[in-house]
């Protein structure tokens, strides 16, 4: 009997090492992943440590509460390693629905860059619907560079961005009359046909945020009044991306000494049709100095493509006015997408046809300048933010300010060189070349509009000798010199 106890219990000894032995082998391995993830997240705290103590941080972003302890190592959408850092948040209240995400993307061997992301909704919002990470998620994000401050923001609707805005940190002194409304902000991605604010005005968005307020500012520097984040809308989003796509790293950012990787070649999507790819082709090959220098930005000095396209008729998809081109960032990605209408371009005359796709290319060139990280320094980008801010952020009134000048020149050229014939026939009615004035009233095609401060500067003898002038262009011809 004493045999058979001796040899069970030696049986439950050897069963007892090896499972001891199997969770031990288990533990090691997991532990061996743990090591390899801090690792990760170590090295992206280092190089983070130094990013912060080079000057000081946007002033309401300043001496954030990192917790590093609940850090999660992985990789966005778009496959690059990420570090995800949770922010304590300093609340006014701790009932708001709001929470800060630090983003440490690793876009090289030695090569980082940080963005904060602000996550907002609030308790209209169905309760499964709260959750950033729950795949439904509505509410605003809003991006921030800690140095800099804000860098892009989205309204999510079932987490499918559905329109892109602005978020301004505004004292209570500078709000408008109500005193609860945010001021208002005029759009940035999208042009309608209408300046590029779309139709859009901020205030209340039922199930959303009550009067456009997203939190109050709680600061630890010097202020004046109570500080509050407002959003405003800046245009609609046609097929937006997701929570995922929003957060991977394109878009903006600080990056680490070594800068940021070098993107892959980029380039213009040509997925025209008939006419209107024909006088694309030729601005493409045949475009003076001010063209070719516009399309170079989206031929392998830029972060953005851009995709231009032929449809029958193109809308406004606030007033569904028609228009003759159509263009629009979702905010997220690389991808700045153009619509040309194939209606108005074959009913125009070419060089019409030509100046509205040289009219669309110059919102992408403006859109561009809007968020580019690579050439954010550059003279041209800093001047035309300047300008922009200075015309009220109106894509039209920048455009009448900065560029009618050199599209002019650019159709004077055009016209000269590739319709000679048509040049021809207008010696031969009018007596002379066509003047500059004739080029200048055609360049202020699409930017005649009550709205635009850029036109409404001018006296009124300048608008109604541009008006008139402007009537030349349908004498041009409507043919073009390519088999359609």
């Amino acid at each position: 009997m004493s045999k058979k106890i001796t040899k069970l219990s030696f049986s439950l000894l050897i069963l007892f090492v090896a499972i001891l032995f199997v969770k031990c082998t288990q533990d090691e391995r997991a532990d061996n992943n743990d090591v390899a993830q801090s690792a990760n997240i170590v090295d992206a705290k280092k190089w983070f440590a130094e990013y912060e103590s080079n000057g000081e941080n946007y002033s309401h972003l300043q001496n954030l509460d990192y917790q590093w302890d609940k850090a999660k190592d992985t990789r966005s959408d778009d496959g690059t390693k990420t570090i995800i850092v949770p922010v304590n948040e300093v609340k006014s209240d701790p009932r708001d629905f709001w929470e800060q995400r630090l983003y440490i993307y690793k876009t090289g061997k030695e090569d980082y860059k940080a963005l904060l992301y602000e996550i907002y909704t609030n308790k209209y919002v169905a309760r499964k619907n709260q959750s950033f990470d729950g795949g439904s998620f509505t509410g605003f994000v809003s991006v921030w560079d800690l140095k800099t401050g804000f860098v892009r923001a989205a309204k999510f609707e079932n987490n499918k961005v559905v329109e892109t805005g602005v978020v301004e940190v505004i004292d209570i002194s500078q709000r408008n009359s109500t005193n609860r409304a945010p001021i208002e902000a005029p759009c940035i991605y999208a042009d309608f046909g209408d300046g590029g604010c779309g139709g859009k005005s901020a205030g209340d968005s039922a199930g959303t945020v009550n009067g456009g307020g997203l939190r109050d500012v709680v600061i630890t520097v010097p202020g004046k009044g109570s500080p509050v984040e407002y959003y405003g809308p800046r245009g609609p989003v046609i097929g937006g991306g997701t929570t995922g796509g929003y957060t991977s790293p394109n878009g903006g950012g600080a990056s680490s000494g070594g800068g940021i990787t070098a993107p892959t070649p980029q380039k213009i999507i040509d997925a025209l049709t008939g006419k209107a790819k024909c006088l694309n082709a030729l601005l493409n090959q045949n475009g003076n100095s001010f063209v070719q220098k516009l399309l170079s930005k989206f031929a392998g000095n830029s972060e953005f493509d851009i995709q231009i396209s032929s449809q029958d008729k193109v809308y406004n998809p606030i007033t569904n006015a028609e228009l003759n081109g159509l263009t629009f960032y979702s905010g997220t990605g690389k991808l700045i997408d153009i619509k040309i209408s194939t209606s108005r371009i074959d009913a125009f005359a070419s060089l019409e046809g030509a100046r509205i796709i040289l009219h669309e290319y110059i919102h992408a060139d403006m859109v561009r300048k809007l968020n580019t990280v690579i050439d954010i320094n550059s003279i041209d980008v800093k001047d035309f933010k300047q300008v922009f801010e200075k015309y009220e952020k109106n894509f039209h009134s920048a455009m009448g300010a900065l560029y009618v000048e050199s599209m002019r020149d650019a159709l004077k050229e055009f016209h000269k060189n590739i319709f000679p014939e048509d040049y021809q026939n207008y010696i031969n009615y009018y007596g002379v070349p066509p003047s500059d004035e004739v080029y200048e009233a055609l360049a202020w095609g699409g930017l005649q509009e009550k709205n635009v401060k850029a036109w409404q500067e001018l006296t009124d003898a300048q608008k109604a000798s541009i008006t008139n002038l402007g009537k030349r262009v349908t004498q041009f011809t409507k043919s073009v010199p390519c088999a359609q």
